[in-house]
């Protein structure tokens, strides 16, 4: 696969969907889950699907330079002017991914809600508060882990669960990637992609990317990174 449809620098095999570009190959299998979700009462809705690298690189960069907030992992925002670079760089990686490195880049990868639960003016915000417990969303996503527990979710699964991470050193554990309950992953044509990337690849890549800041620290810890941040996301 080229490297450059790997990491969003392109996709050429998108179509849209209700304003959201998709892999085509998703598109029959999630048409089939909204109407599923639609029998059971919800409005299954895209939040965010293909994000290109150009954009994740903006929302990075914003979020090193302060531009965006950056998130602990109880969703509370955090003063970055009290964080090494490293924590930084951690915290960041949390909940958002390093440009190129990121599963929307393939348009297999959905965030999703209920658009039926709230009004038209509702900012959807992606938050724990929002998909847990008495969450506005949490009635979709309890019935979301039925059919992905009983094979009924068209190949659609959810590809951060909450996992421990590997040791980085031996004192310390690095912390832990963000459950994101709203997100959910095309099992199959993911595959594809997920099964294409290796960290010499990956690392070869970034050599040649100067304008994600952080990069050199990037690359310091790379081999963390991928072991805790990245590998662990794929199939």
């Amino acid at each position: 696969m080229d490297i450059e449809e790997l990491v969003g620098k392109k996709n050429s095999n998108l179509v849209s969907i209700d304003g959201s570009l998709v892999h085509q190959d998703i598109l029959s299998d999630w048409v089939a889950l909204k109407d599923s979700a639609k029998k059971s009462g919800f409005e299954l809705a895209i939040v965010s699907s293909f994000r290109s690298f150009d954009r994740q690189l903006q929302i990075w960069n914003d979020k090193v330079s302060g531009k965006r907030p950056v998130l602990d992992s109880c969703g509370v925002k955090l003063d970055i002017s009290l964080l090494s670079d490293d924590d930084l760089l951690f915290s960041i990686l949390k909940w958002s991914a390093i440009p190129g490195t990121s599963r929307h880049h393939w348009g297999t990868d959905l965030d999703v809600y209920d658009k039926s639960a709230v009004n038209i003016e509702y900012d959807v915000k992606l938050t724990d508060d929002e998909v847990l417990n008495e969450g506005v969303f949490s009635p979709l996503h309890d019935w979301l882990d039925n059919e992905i527990k009983n094979k009924k979710s068209f190949n659609f699964f959810r590809p951060f669960e909450r996992k421990e991470m590997v040791p980085y050193s031996a004192f310390k554990k690095p912390p832990m990637i963000s459950d994101e309950r709203w997100h959910i992953s095309h099992k199959t044509t993911s595959s594809f992609y997920s099964r294409e990337i290796n960290e010499s690849k990956l690392h070869h890549f970034f050599t040649n990317q100067n304008d994600i800041l952080l990069k050199d620290l990037i690359l310091k810890n790379f081999e963390n990174i991928y072991e805790n941040f990245i590998k662990v996301s794929l199939l």
